[in-house]
């Protein structure tokens, strides 16, 4: 029992290590980003030193328990704060979003065993170097298949990713080609020979498998040579104003006028002198037809003097259906406006708008709505009864430029950034991070939105209420950046860029986990027919 618990206690710690590997420390070393290597070789050497399907089951939950409590502790700090809940009970929540996604590594440590297990009683002893190869791949694909399940699960929740975790490393240059799963499968994969590197004894300097890894990594290294996209035309000057307001304040009636005033004192030294002026993630914290004759008519006569484009995030509410929105607003110079309340952007000659996609659960839509509502403050936020967008995302058109745009937690979804291309020349995200504090949140963000510019080979503007802003290039790097919690302007240009990586040409390779869920069950069905035709007796035994 004694041992049980030191084991339970050590998976729990090899877990939270996990997030070791991502930014905000990956951002001090990259030798940060190698831990994730020891904490998923120790999760695969659970499963492949594994006697006993519950003892596995609880082994592994806890490794994802651990995991989630240190990666995404933030959930906390939104519960309790933002949500105005007393701690204990912000305690409680979170445990139990904690426990629920840990499940999903017990589930997926448990398949993976039975299907190892299943493959060895096919296969002839005498043939050890083909079990060890079906363990070495099995791993991998399982962790690639549950990685794909979190995405879109209960409306998914892609975060802590392995392959985010590369950022920093070679590995990362092969984001363009596989896509984030695909960079998932290769550090997994990598993992499971360590794993199976530890159990077999032997030094590695004389282990043939030991070639793939070195391999996958010496040409990570050619790749980072190669350009999938080219520039089209000039860089566009954008200003990207960082208002930092507090989310106590963000949604008080009597405060609206400070944030308004707040944002264009900081942009009024931009109008005319830069090409686009942006306001990140619902800026305006009010419905656009309050403000459609008042500040909205002001800024599109400041637009027309001044050639300036204004991009700014709100809630756009449908007056017909009384449904509303998380949208981005795009206003530019023209001759002159429609003023017209319809959900049609083509009805806008200076005007259009994006609408948010896919949405947060619990921050902008509560499940269970009829049952949750009222019963803490947590369940009650305010705008927290979001519509998603029945329109399928398309770019959106830009002082001449296609753009790919996602509003906040959506460019965690690599799917709507992969509709908009390859016809967008770059990106832009308008996020809120405000609900997180001083987290890992905004940092962890950041290193998901780099990932997507290096993705498709686009270069990328992120706009973020209090940090952090971001310009990105079309290789994932940080050009500029901005401090957290302080209001500045961020300058910076972003280049235009055409032509498609073989990860936007070849989309399925998006839904790779698909693909082995598919075949998994494929083999299922095989193994269990294969068992029922040799348990079947033979005439002679009649």
């Amino acid at each position: 029992m004694l041992a049980q618990f030191r084991f339970n206690s050590l998976s729990l710690l090899i877990g939270a290590s996990y997030p070791l590997a991502f930014s905000p420390f990956s951002d001090y070393h990259f030798l940060f980003s190698l831990f994730i290597f020891i904490a998923i070789a120790f999760y695969f050497y659970l499963i492949l030193n594994a006697d006993n399907v519950k003892k596995l089951f609880i082994q592994s939950w806890f490794f994802g328990f651990g995991l989630f409590a240190v990666g995404v502790s933030w959930v906390f700090v939104a519960v309790k704060e933002y949500g105005h809940t007393p701690w204990f009970l912000a305690m409680i929540l979170t445990a139990i979003f904690l426990a629920f996604l840990a499940v999903f590594f017990a589930l997926q440590a448990v398949l993976s065993y039975k299907l190892i297990y299943a493959i060895k009683a096919k296969i002839s002893l005498s043939q050890n170097w083909l079990i060890d190869l079906a363990q070495i791949s099995i791993l991998p694909i399982i962790w690639l298949l549950f990685e794909w399940i979190r995405s879109w699960l209960l409306t998914g929740f892609p975060w802590l990713y392995a392959g985010y975790s590369q950022t920093e490393t070679a590995l990362f240059n092969y984001a363009p080609i596989v896509g984030i799963y695909g960079v998932g499968f290769i550090v997994s994969f990598i993992s499971a020979v360590i794993a199976y590197q530890y159990l077999s004894k032997q030094m590695f300097l004389f282990n043939k498998i030991w070639v793939v890894p070195i391999l996958l990594v010496v040409i990570a290294i050619y790749l980072e040579r190669l350009d999938w996209t080219k520039k089209q035309g000039n860089p566009i000057n954008i200003s990207m104003i960082q208002g930092n307001i507090s989310q106590h304040d963000r949604w008080r009636d009597d405060f609206l006028r400070n944030i308004l005033m707040d944002y264009q004192r900081l942009s009024e030294p931009y109008w005319g002198k830069t090409d686009m002026i942006i306001w990140p993630e619902n800026a305006v914290p009010t419905f656009y037809h309050y403000l459609e004759d008042s500040l909205y008519s002001d800024i599109q006569e400041q637009v027309n003097n001044t050639g300036t484009i204004f991009i700014t995030g709100l809630p756009f509410q449908n007056i017909e259906t009384q449904e509303y929105y998380n949208s981005l607003l795009r206003i530019s110079s023209a001759p002159k406006t429609i003023a017209h309340k319809s959900m049609d952007p083509k009805i806008y000659e200076s005007k259009a708008f994006y609408y948010k996609q896919h949405l947060v659960p619990f921050g902008e839509y509560l499940p269970l709505d009829f049952l949750l509502r009222g019963l803490i403050n947590f369940f009650n936020l305010p705008m927290s009864n979001f519509s998603v967008s029945k329109v399928i995302a398309q770019p959106l058109k830009i002082g001449g430029y296609q753009v790919a745009i996602s509003l906040c937690y959506e460019d965690s979804f690599p799917d709507l950034s992969l509709q908009q291309l390859p016809e967008a020349n770059y990106l832009l995200n308008l996020s809120n991070n405000g609900w997180y504090g001083d987290s890992f949140a905004p940092h962890q963000h950041l290193q998901i939105s780099r990932f997507r510019a290096m993705e498709v080979g686009r270069e990328l503007a992120r706009s973020t209420t209090s940090g952090v802003s971001a310009f990105i290039n079309h290789k994932g790097q940080i050009r500029q950046q901005t401090q957290q919690f302080i209001a500045t302007v961020l300058n910076g240009k972003v280049q235009p860029r055409i032509g498609a990586t073989p990860y936007v040409k070849f989309p399925i390779i998006n839904n790779l986990g698909l693909i082995i869920m598919i075949l998994l069950s494929s083999a299922l069905l095989l193994l269990k027919k294969t068992t029922r035709a040799t348990s079947q007796p033979t005439k002679a035994h009649i």
